[in-house]
């Protein structure tokens, strides 16, 4: 019985080692992303997306969660993704991103949070990256 479990041990042991390669294959700069906007605008937010790994990273996408603050919340569909590529050669390569969040002239002012989440493939093996998005919305000024 015991030769059984062994094996197990050792199979849990290297999933565990792979996953932790696989998470600091890709950095996020800045590590978490920010910033503050005006009721009824659009906020900019730009970050770089690093393949630290030997091998590339490929068939890139990214989801997105809705931003929330409390019971309120703004719509992933709000939350746009510009200049995502495809792939990101191996060695110290990056690329820039911006993320558009088109906040509605009624929403209601607060501190939002959400995710967007990396997903792609490195050197044959699925990974994925975590950024926490945190966005202030602050109440129109009117003239």
């Amino acid at each position: 019985m015991k030769t059984k479990t062994f094996p197990l041990a050792i199979l849990t042991i290297l999933s565990l080692v792979m996953l932790v390669g696989m998470a600091s294959a890709v950095d996020f700069h800045p590590s978490e992303l920010s910033g503050s906007v005006d009721q009824g605008q659009t906020a900019s937010l730009t970050f770089t997306i690093e393949n630290t790994h030997s091998g590339g990273l490929t068939n890139i996408s990214m989801t997105k969660t809705s931003l929330t603050s409390g019971s309120n919340s703004i719509s992933s569909s709000a939350l746009i993704i510009q200049n995502l590529p495809s792939t990101i050669d191996k060695g110290k390569n990056s690329s820039t991103v911006t993320l558009q969040v088109q906040v509605p002239s009624d929403q209601v002012t607060g501190v939002y949070t959400g995710e967007l989440e990396l997903f792609g493939t490195l050197t044959a093996h699925d990974s994925r990256g975590i950024l926490n998005v945190t966005l202030t919305v602050t109440e129109a000024t009117t003239l």
